[in-house]
């Protein structure tokens, strides 16, 4: 899993960025800056999201993610929690993410910092019905899935939605967008975090979009879309 708590805002260089500011959004929140990186820097820049604290398979650990971005010959850190910082690493060691993580692994002392790996964008297409973000809500669940799906969609397909779930007689409501990054399916949902499945398919794939609800909240049912017309 990937969840974080939200506390200062981007600063600075390379480029202005505004987080979605969703709740436990780090890893959504690094997808999207690494967006508005490559809008601006293109085939010149290069970024990658860092990921630690869970190996490649791992469903269900705690840990972090961030962006590392390489602008006019410097590495650059975006963390959700701090803004930008830029790395004495030489450029030489961009890809080495061992090398590069120690530095932000140990603003984190309570999540473990092993496996290290960066995470890459393959080329996708945006969303051909991006949902819309619901800001008239109650549930800040829906509000912060239909936020951070409004977002992610401009790079790649998803499918944000609303569910009951709860055992023995009880019932909540929340939300999550599943979408597909570095070849993988992932689910964020804000009460939760981020975490990547094994299972295959496609976003919208019901069978998929199920599984990988009630791995997370036992008796999820009645899913439904948010965010469409």
């Amino acid at each position: 899993m990937v969840s974080c708590a939200l506390t200062c805002a981007a600063e600075g260089p390379p480029l202005s960025h505004e987080r979605l500011g969703v709740s436990n959004g780090c890893f959504v929140e690094s997808v999207a800056l690494i967006d508005s990186f490559n809008e601006s820097f293109g085939s010149d820049g290069w970024a990658r999201l860092l990921r630690w604290g869970a190996q490649k398979d791992d469903e269900d650990v705690q840990g972090h993610a961030v962006a590392v971005c390489e602008s006019d010959g410097k590495l650059w850190c975006w963390d959700v929690n701090f803004g930008w910082k830029e790395l004495k690493n030489p450029i030489t060691e961009k890809e080495q993410a061992e090398l590069i993580s120690p530095a932000l692994t140990a603003r984190y002392p309570q999540i473990s910092p092993k496996y290290p790996m960066y995470l890459e964008e393959f080329v996708q297409s945006p969303d051909p019905t991006p949902p819309q973000p619901v800001l008239e809500t109650d549930n800040n669940a829906v509000r912060d899935a239909s936020v951070a799906a409004a977002a992610l969609a401009k790079h790649r397909p998803v499918y944000a939605v609303k569910f009951l779930y709860g055992v023995d007689g009880s019932e909540s409501e929340s939300a999550a967008v599943i979408f597909e990054y570095n070849g993988r399916i992932f689910i964020y949902a804000p009460d939760k975090g981020t975490y990547p499945s094994r299972v295959r398919g496609t976003v919208r794939n019901a069978r998929v979009v199920a599984e990988m609800l009630r791995r997370l909240f036992p008796g999820a049912r009645a899913i439904q879309p948010i965010g469409t017309n």
